[in-house]
């Protein structure tokens, strides 16, 4: 598969994603350390895809392989820390918008790979499509502490992109060594290590063990759902950044907001209880033209890839 179809069809699941992930916040998994628990723990299913690549990655790789597991729970946590108390609409693309940053740098002074002159001026146009679909001009009208983007909101979610970062630098050494599907299964068996640490914070394994009752519950579908695309739209973009520029494939993530914008919109009429946000015309308006931004980036991008 071409690494650009990869990409797009993974970003447009992970926006899917955003929303499931934020309604099994507001209506299951109130923690966010217990909920990324259980993400590493369903994520060790990944496992069985050493069926495909079997074999035990070399010991020179190991320390990415680490770096690029346990830097992905960190950032996963850092993520829903910052969503569960903000507005996913503004939170998510904000993060979005420096993932590709941090990992630009990571990948320029790690591995030392540089962009085409074609393809740098395709990555700082989906960077500033990206930056505009992220200005928030409700912020002086929504005065509801409910809906602001909160320090921590902003502290997190720079922690989260520069970790989002090294792990997807990392990944991508990995896979330049091993198998695909080997490099892949032994990063999320490295995860589900790094979140088993969280069962040693005071309460958290009680909440761990007294939430598995909502997986037979309507709310228990919600998070099993959202996780089931994640994981989908993570084997997808872990496929394209195997193939081509770490940065370039995380600078794509602008796609998955033109359908996160649409599904806010939806889940207004359908769960809005479930999925609060708030957006004016005038910010839906600045956030399509974010949108056009970011299309013509990919555009340049299928040009010259």
């Amino acid at each position: 598969m071409n690494w650009l179809v990869a990409v797009i069809i993974g970003h447009l699941l992970n926006a899917l994603g955003f929303v499931l992930n934020k309604a099994a916040l507001t209506v299951s998994i109130k923690n966010p350390k217990t909920f990324t628990f259980y993400i590493g723990l369903l994520g060790s299913v990944s496992a069985f895809f050493l069926f495909l690549a079997p074999g035990m990655p070399p010991a020179d790789i190991w320390p990415q392989l680490i770096l690029g597991g346990g830097f992905f729970m960190v950032a996963l946590y850092s993520f829903l820390v910052a969503l569960s108390g903000s507005d996913t609409s503004r939170v998510a693309p904000f993060i979005g918008a420096l993932v590709p940053i941090f990992t630009f740098i990571f990948e320029y002074f790690w591995i030392g790979n540089t962009l085409s002159r074609d393809l740098l001026i395709a990555f700082v146009v989906l960077i500033i499509g990206t930056i505009i679909v992220t200005i928030d001009i409700d912020a002086e009208k929504n005065h509801s502490k409910k809906n602001k983007v909160n320090i921590q909101a902003w502290v997190y979610g720079t922690i989260a992109a520069a970790s989002f970062g090294v792990s997807f630098v990392a990944s991508k050494l990995v896979y330049d060594a091993v198998p695909f599907w080997n490099g892949f299964a032994w990063m999320r068996i490295v995860a589900f290590v790094t979140v088993l640490g969280f069962l040693f914070v005071p309460g958290i394994a009680k909440d761990v063990w007294g939430v598995r009752k909502i997986f037979t519950s309507k709310a228990g579908g919600v998070y099993l759902g959202s996780q089931a695309v994640g994981a989908v739209s993570f084997i997808f973009i872990n496929y394209a950044i195997s193939k081509a520029s770490v940065s370039l494939v995380n600078a794509m993530q602008g796609i998955q907001y033109a359908l996160l914008i649409v599904l806010v919109l939806v889940g207004h009429v359908v769960a809005p209880k479930m999925v609060q946000e708030v957006m004016s015309k005038k910010s839906l308006a600045l956030r399509s033209v974010g949108v056009v931004v970011i299309c013509i980036g990919i555009a340049l991008v299928s040009l010259n890839q």
